[in-house]
């Protein structure tokens, strides 16, 4: 604060600072070991997941970024999902494309289950909706999203999200 790299509004406990550039944050942030920096993501999860549980209801992007930050990846795409649909909700496509993609890539890392398959048909079926909206319904990308889809709906003999998919196809 005296060189004023920081900023601090309000009192402790209850004061929130802040860095004077991005830079100045990215530079302390990189300092950190990297098991450090999971932990503290870990603890930032945790204590908004107990203490804070409005806050990720109303924005679970930042839940997301924390969980994936600290190597929750299970945790990390239930967020990324709630966000995409969130998202969709307020008609902000793109930003639910980026959340969604984002749940993709955390789920390719993890082993291949009935249970990743069917968190990776629930992303895709939102996903898909978002493009639509946002590249045209004859786009190649959600032509192959809904294919996936399609594929995995009936790999997991979901006739419900099967429906859904071959309406939006």
């Amino acid at each position: 604060m005296d060189a004023e790299l920081i900023f601090r509004q309000g009192t402790p406990p209850d004061a929130e600072y802040t860095f004077k550039h991005a830079l100045v944050q990215d530079a302390a942030y990189s300092t950190l070991l990297r098991g450090r920096r999971q932990q503290i993501h870990a603890r930032i999860a945790t204590t908004m997941e107990s203490r804070f549980p409005e806050m990720v209801a109303a924005q679970p992007h930042l839940l997301a970024q924390h969980c994936s930050e600290a190597g929750l990846n299970d945790k990390a795409i239930g967020y990324r999902f709630k966000a995409g649909q969130h998202a969709v909700a307020r008609s902000a496509m793109t930003e639910a494309v980026v959340q969604l993609e984002k749940g993709l890539n955390l789920l390719a890392m993890l082993p291949d289950d009935p249970n990743r398959r069917q968190q990776e048909l629930d992303l895709l079926i939102v996903l898909g909706q978002a493009q639509m909206a946002t590249r045209g319904q004859a786009a190649p990308e959600v032509t192959e999203t809904f294919a996936r889809a399609r594929a995995l709906a009936e790999q997991l003999n979901r006739s419900d999200h099967l429906i859904v998919v071959l309406h939006s196809q």
